[in-house]
């Protein structure tokens, strides 16, 4: 292998363990923030000495540019929600598991930090850490978050709208513009159509897979503005 290519996988096997040493254990310096608080966030010295923000800018040579920024900016935002969405009882209990057994989780942190770095939304990064902390509380089994978390990968921010509508079952007149969200949430496996039958009419309804289920109550706990329900 090229003296690149080992670099690059030194720097991914930093990265993973740097990420899963944070999440094994409380961080006080990142809590839950609001949009316009990021830059401090990222300027502030303390946030910056956390090793996987530390790394994430030794990786881009400290180069100040809007992507290492952007990338930055997921980051902290991932990490803030995730912090204020456990707690430390739960940390503890994963860094144990880690200590027992060095896989857990590895692959599903390997995903997170792939989808983290392959996302042009900053609120997908929350998203992704709501399904994280649901993963650390064992809400979620590994294999429910690698199908949850592809889905927000795949689906627009919009669509999120459109998953509490079909859960509600408010969706009996559907409009033109949400066809084609309809659309994406079926070929995702978020949701499917069925045909129901009404005095003697047959029409096209939708509902929430299993899948689905999880995944609104993803979105339900992302739309709660003060997290009272996570």
């Amino acid at each position: 292998m090229c003296k690149k290519g080992k670099q690059n996988n030194l720097t991914h096997q930093l990265f993973v363990e740097s990420f899963r040493d944070y999440v094994s254990q409380a961080f006080d310096c990142l809590v839950d923030f609001s949009e316009n608080m990021i830059d401090s966030f990222i300027d502030d010295p303390i946030v910056q000495a956390i090793p996987i923000v530390k790394l994430g800018v030794t990786a881009y040579n400290g180069v100040k540019s809007f992507y290492n920024y952007f990338q930055q900016k997921k980051l902290i935002s991932f990490l803030g929600k995730l912090n204020s969405c456990t707690d430390e009882k739960n940390f503890i209990k994963m860094k144990e598991k880690m200590l027992n057994k060095p896989n857990y989780l590895l692959k599903e942190s390997e995903l997170t930090l792939a989808l983290l770095d392959k996302t042009i939304e900053t609120e997908k990064s929350i998203l992704l850490a709501e399904c994280f902390a649901s993963l650390i509380k064992e809400e979620f089994s590994e294999k429910i978050y690698t199908e949850v978390t592809l889905i927000i990968d795949q689906i627009f921010l919009s669509d999120l709208d459109t998953i509490k509508i079909v859960k509600d079952g408010t969706n009996d007149d559907v409009k033109a513009e949400e066809i084609s969200s309809l659309n994406r949430l079926v070929a995702s496996g978020a949701i499917r159509s069925c045909v129901l039958n009404g005095n003697g009419v047959s029409f096209s309804d939708y509902e929430l897979t299993s899948i689905g289920e999880y995944l609104s109550d993803v979105v339900t706990k992302y739309q709660c503005k003060d997290c009272s329900c996570n």
